[in-house]
């Protein structure tokens, strides 16, 4: 997870909307209100919330079939998920596995009950369904036989995601190019290429 460019200030006047797209709303309108003195990050885009906002899918909870499930599971064998590295975890797993990938990568935000303002965020989509093998599900027993049930695999409640996919030869290209897994959306260190 990261951190967005958005200011402190910007921060500081930010309200929680109900929702993660009233919540990304209260953010453009928040650097809105700032003017001139913060530059838009392109010409068609004021910041990323804006970004994601108009480009941006909004994923809802839906279960995984027994075939989706069983190629999540011989896709991960052996893999290992830290916390705190989503955008890694994702590309990472996207651009290991051969031949033809059933994954799209996408990054956005989340939006957790228990967490006050959205999370710029990377995950995996199965067929339109959010695959997050970094932020854990809370209440779910560390000692359960199911493998990966701790983590979202379709269904989830108390959060909101909503990103855009990234094509994976852009990501290999990216991976090619600085030699990191890292957010291609806050990528400030090139000026925000996707954003243009």
């Amino acid at each position: 997870m990261a951190m967005t460019t958005t200011t402190t200030a910007t921060i500081a006047t930010i309200k929680r909307g109900t929702t993660l797209v009233e919540t990304l709303q209260n953010v453009v309108e928040g650097r809105e209100a700032f003017g001139d003195k913060i530059k838009p990050m392109s010409e068609k885009y004021s910041c990323i919330e804006d970004f994601v906002l108009q480009r941006g899918i909004l994923f809802s909870s839906q279960p995984l079939d027994p075939m989706e499930y069983h190629y999540v599971l011989n896709t991960t064998v052996g893999c290992k998920f830290p916390v705190s590295q989503c955008f890694y975890n994702s590309q990472k797993l996207m651009i290991t596995l051969q031949g033809s990938c059933a994954y799209e990568y996408v990054e956005g935000y989340v939006l957790c009950d228990d967490i006050p303002l959205p999370i710029l965020h990377g995950w995996l989509s199965l067929h339109g369904k959010v695959i997050d093998f970094t932020l854990r599900v809370k209440g779910v027993s560390l000692k359960s036989r199911k493998r990966w049930s701790n983590r979202v695999l379709g269904e989830f409640s108390g959060r909101e995601y909503r990103g855009v996919i990234i094509p994976r030869e852009y990501i290999m290209q990216h991976m090619v190019e600085t030699g990191n897994a890292e957010t291609l959306l806050d990528d400030w260190q090139h000026h925000w290429p996707l954003l243009k």
